[in-house]
């Protein structure tokens, strides 16, 4: 008998490497078709760099106030003052001495917006006409009458502020003041740099001032020179706008309707229904509306020897979906509705037609996945440091629990739970977070768990190996990252077997800082030093790791891996890498003919 040579074989073994999904999560397309750069969820991580996964600092809480009914506005005044509102409440915080105090207690309704007019700040619910929030001090015995724009001393205290206004009733009156630095004394003398002196009579108090020609609204935003109102009482539709605000305190005391240069005006777009945002690019004034959105802007013309003020209206857009909020990054202004999250580059220019530039951005999250995301009371803001927006709304909740976050460089979507923020407020590279479902705020992204809760992340990816009809193996796997000394991940497969059924949790491994002592049988493991990956300074101890294992599975046709960590410790994924093979087709004889 002939003798037959040993054919070498065609089983193939291979390498597959994951770097933590760098283009973020993808819901759109088919699991089985996805390339390592895309995973299904991505929970409590930012996505940073050409890939690995940082989980993200916890919440620390600043303070508190009593009830619960969440809070719905955040923002800084000064480097000293905050201004927050809820319920029917508007109150400021003084960080330097953690106090809080009561502005304006008895608002109609509990919605609130501001925004800070330099040594004022403009308020806005929809209840009650704009008002304007000062910081004052009273004064008796006055022996020389104080001049505006001088600077004010205390002569005890040596505190030192800007004199914006000066209400004076004789010996008696009360500054408005700016610039304030230190805390003036009770009783203390103060003098002006010019002549003015008076007895302090009490201490710097918030005074509310509402200002009686300005509409009712839901919106304020101050842009400029002058003071923007929307979602009006009676017109829901329109925009008013102050008259210019000069060097003269107040501002934006006049709300003239007329074509003055120096006054203000009322503009809307029927079609494009309630405004819900007011945001500036360049020299136009863009509206979010929920059902479309417009944009504008105003020139002085000369209309027969006579100046006038003329509004152009240079784009307008028209749905039933519109825009619920928005902001501007360096990207661009980024909006969201209930089709996800959109990104205006450029708005139309003048005299060329089709000039929007405009994309979907969350175009991978899919046509469906935002049908039980709503975005009511949105809030958004941009973290600069890490390239990503992070957009506050609610899923499956009547309140804000649930944060998407997108990294705008990388073009990546990754989400946050455990978060429930009703507004947002940044201080320099500082965000901060009030909650919407108590009244709590929190200094976000720093420590490492929730306000005393573990952080749970999820990171879940199919992992393609050869093609969709041949039978695999999984032969073993490596996993580099940074854990801290308790960190223990649970890493598990799961799988479609030859008949093309899911099997969860088909096998099952951890993945600890000494991987020796964990479930791993290991092939090797490094330490390389304590520098974090994407430049996170705040690494909490964690430290490089290196491990591999022979977890094996055998005639699979897909597989996934779902790494899952709950816990108040740090800890980083960099790639991992599963060892697998390629067998014979899966034999399916189950067609009809």
């Amino acid at each position: 008998m002939a003798y037959t040579p040993i054919k070498p074989s065609q089983v193939r073994t291979d390498n597959t490497d994951s770097l933590m999904a760098k283009s973020g999560v993808n819901k759109r397309d088919l699991p089985q078709l996805l390339s390592t750069d895309y995973a299904l969820d991505i929970q409590n991580y930012f996505i940073v760099g050409e890939g690995g996964l940082a989980k993200r600092k916890g919440i620390n809480k600043i303070f508190e106030e009593t009830g619960t009914e969440g809070l719905t506005m955040l923002v800084e005044w000064t480097d000293d003052v905050w201004i927050y509102g809820y319920g029917t409440k508007l109150k400021a915080y003084r960080v330097s001495t953690n106090t809080k105090i009561d502005i304006k207690t008895d608002f109609v309704e509990a919605h609130f917006s501001g925004d800070t007019a330099g040594d004022y700040f403009m308020v806005a619910s929809p209840q009650d006409k704009i008002g304007r929030i000062s910081m004052t001090l009273d004064y008796d015995a006055q022996t020389s009458d104080f001049t505006v724009g001088t600077i004010l001393t205390g002569g005890t205290s040596g505190a030192t502020a800007t004199i914006l206004e000066d209400s004076d009733s004789g010996t008696t009156g009360t500054l408005t003041l700016g610039d304030i630095v230190g805390t003036f004394e009770d009783n203390e003398v103060v003098t002006d740099s010019v002549t003015g002196s008076a007895d302090v009579n009490g201490t710097l108090t918030f005074t509310y001032t509402e200002i009686s020609t300005a509409p009712k609204a839901r919106i304020v935003k101050v842009i400029g020179t002058r003071c923007y109102a929307g979602d009006l009482e009676g017109a829901r539709d329109t925009v008013q706008y102050s008259d210019i605000s000069t060097t003269v305190n107040p501002p934006f005391n006049g709300w003239n309707v007329d074509t003055d240069p120096d006054h203000g005006d009322q503009l809307n777009y029927r079609g494009a229904g309630i405004v819900n945002d007011i945001i500036a690019y360049s020299k136009f004034i863009v509206v979010m509306a929920s059902k479309g959105w417009w944009s504008y802007y105003s020139e002085t013309i000369d209309s027969a020897g006579t100046l006038k003020k003329a509004s152009k209206f240079n784009m307008y857009r028209k749905d039933e979906i519109g825009a619920s909020k928005a902001i501007m990054t360096d990207e661009g202004i980024f909006y969201v509705n209930s089709t996800g999250v959109h990104q205006l580059v450029q708005l139309q220019q003048e005299n060329v037609d089709y000039s929007k530039q405009e994309v979907l951005s969350s175009e991978l999250l899919g046509n469906t996945y935002f049908n039980d995301v709503e975005f009511d009371d949105v809030e958004m803001a941009y973290m600069n440091e890490k390239n990503t927006l992070l957009i506050s709304c609610r899923k499956d909740a009547e309140k804000n629990n649930f944060i998407i976050a997108y990294n705008v460089k990388l073009k990546s979507f990754s989400f946050f739970k455990g978060l429930s923020i009703g507004a947002f407020m940044q201080t320099g590279t500082a965000l901060y977070g009030a909650s919407s479902v108590d009244n709590k705020i929190y200094k976000m992204f720093t420590g490492n768990d929730d306000d005393g809760k573990d952080i749970w992340t999820r990171y879940y990816q199919e992992v393609s190996i050869g093609g969709l009809n041949s039978r695999k193996a999984l032969l073993g796997q490596y996993f580099q990252g940074k854990l801290s000394a308790t960190s223990e991940l649970d890493i598990a497969f799961d799988v479609y077997d030859k008949r093309g059924l899911f099997i969860g949790r088909k096998k099952a491994m951890t993945w600890s800082s000494d991987a020796s002592d964990s479930t791993i049988e290991e092939y090797g493991r490094a330490l390389y030093g304590s520098a974090s990956f994407g430049g996170d300074s705040d690494t909490a101890g964690a430290i490089e790791n290196y491990a591999g294992g022979r977890c094996r599975i055998n005639n699979l046709q897909r597989l996934r891996i779902d790494i899952t960590e709950n816990s108040k410790v740090y800890h980083e994924i960099h790639f991992f890498t599963l060892i697998t093979r390629v067998k014979s087709m899966i034999r399916k004889r189950n067609l009809t003919y």
